[in-house]
């Protein structure tokens, strides 16, 4: 059977929020608020109406149990009508990619004809958690029925079952940062340090100068830091269709 011809994709427009460094104007939002606002700011920006928009996609790696789909979320509170599927996706920090990719074949193979595409990550909000054991004890504490259950609560709790689980931001299976594994993949394809820092500082010169020269500024959207119930690193919206 021959394969359907794959259709035309284009990017129309984006946007985000400004950088900043984690822990500073922005350590009181979230992703979730940082999503919103990129989606809200392209909306604004493009006029673009929501029964256009096919399907949301989002790449975010720290997930916060409360707005797991963080795609989904953004987009309701940015203000798109509720009955758009939004999909977030994990892949460390090639996460937005694949959101974009995603997309991209959708659109490709005729399954929709646009989409609003984002990826978000907030250093300065990650999750923290309470140590295994802990978390049992706190379920069990579902089944008490009355006061003097909860004499037993701490039965079988040591003073170290109390203290906060900070994430590594490792991987699970071999307990490596992405830092290590970039390390060995320099080590294979024989990319040396200096090389590493000349492009890196090549990539920072550049984007500095194309903010003072105001070259960027059509893409970044302002946001308030003033009395706002809501985080960090930016978030990058951009809108593709099918002509």
């Amino acid at each position: 059977m021959a394969s359907k011809k794959l259709r035309e994709v284009v990017f129309i427009d984006g946007g985000r929020t400004p950088f900043l460094r984690s822990q500073t104007d922005f350590k009181k939002f979230s992703a979730f608020d940082l999503g919103r606002l990129a989606i809200a700011g392209l909306i604004s920006k493009t006029k673009l109406d929501g029964k256009h928009v096919d399907h949301v996609y989002y790449g975010n790696v720290i997930q916060d149990i409360n707005t797991s789909n963080v795609a989904r979320e953004a987009s309701l509170a940015a203000g798109l009508p509720d009955n758009i599927p939004a999909t977030s996706v994990s892949m460390a920090c090639i996460s937005s990619n694949v959101a974009l990719t995603s997309a991209l074949d959708s659109i490709a193979t005729g399954q929709i004809n646009s989409a609003i595409v984002g990826g978000v990550e907030v250093m300065s909000d990650i999750p923290i958690r309470f140590r295994k054991k802990f978390r049992q004890k706190l379920l069990e504490t579902q089944k008490y029925k009355k006061p003097t259950d909860w004499i037993k609560f701490f039965k079988g709790l040591g003073p170290s079952d109390l203290l906060p689980e900070i994430p590594s931001i490792s991987e699970y299976s071999t307990g490596e940062t992405m830092g290590q594994s970039c390390d060995k993949m320099a080590a294979k394809y024989g990319v040396t340090r200096d090389e590493q820092d000349a492009f890196a500082l090549r990539s920072h010169l550049r984007a500095h100068k194309a903010t003072e020269n105001g070259f960027l500024a059509k893409e970044i959207f302002p946001v308030s830091t003033e009395k706002v119930k809501i985080l960090l690193k930016p978030t990058m919206e951009f809108a593709v269709t099918a002509p």
